[in-house]
């Protein structure tokens, strides 16, 4: 174990407003979620002063560039393609996440997650 603490939400709705209440180190929200997507929970997180600096991870098992290009342009951080096999974006045009993100091994063990 990490020494992680995981905060769990059943909708992107839920999620924003746990991220207002937990102010979480990290947010993995997948792409599709009832209520609220991760594109309109991001734009909530990210419009929040409290909370508009959380990384946000975009996951999603349905590769599209245009629906991870529209993650990155509302505010998430980065994203990642299920399964969580390799690093999951082309390292010459932003830091990875994990090197951004003051955890202790987050994504150095991908194939552990």
């Amino acid at each position: 174990m990490l020494g992680f603490s995981v905060i769990t939400a059943r909708s992107g709705a839920e999620g924003a407003k746990k991220a207002t209440k937990e102010k979480p180190q990290l947010i993995l929200m997948d792409i599709m979620m009832p209520k609220m997507d991760v594109r309109e929970a991001t734009r909530k997180i990210r419009s929040n002063p409290e909370t508009q600096a959380i990384p946000i991870l975009a996951s999603t098992a349905l590769f599209l560039s245009s629906d991870l290009s529209s993650c990155i342009k509302v505010g998430c951080s980065d994203y990642i393609v299920k399964p969580f096999t390799d690093p999951p974006m082309d390292e010459t045009e932003n830091p990875p996440i994990h090197d951004q993100i003051p955890i202790p091994h987050l994504f150095k063990v991908w194939g552990s997650l």
